[in-house]
């Protein structure tokens, strides 16, 4: 299923403006995560925002506060280690078909 709607996204999608898209049996969408830090070689990275005066993206702790660096990502992605990356879910929804009964 998800390779015919990756394949066919634009046209489901009309052209990106729906996220979700209704087939009668079910439903199928796209749906971006969050943003999110990754940070390798904290200390680094510490030291780097220390260095650089960008406090605002340090904790009383001195851990990188990461959703001051959500909040700036231009500025901080300029330190070495930090990224910040953001997935997208491929969700499907099968229809619910009420039963009747029969009785």
């Amino acid at each position: 299923m998800r390779i015919f709607a990756e394949a066919h996204r634009d046209e489901l999608t009309n052209e990106g403006k729906k996220k979700t898209v209704d087939l009668g049996t079910g439903e199928l969408g796209w749906r971006m995560r969050p943003p999110r830090v990754l940070l390798r070689n904290i200390p680094g990275v510490i030291e780097s925002l220390q260095m650089l005066k960008l406090d605002r993206f340090l904790r009383t702790k001195l851990e990188v506060n990461k959703e001051a660096v959500l909040a700036e990502p231009e500025i901080a992605e300029q330190v070495k280690g930090i990224t910040v990356k953001q997935d997208e879910d491929f969700f499907v929804v099968p229809a619910e078909d009420e039963l009747t009964d029969a009785a």
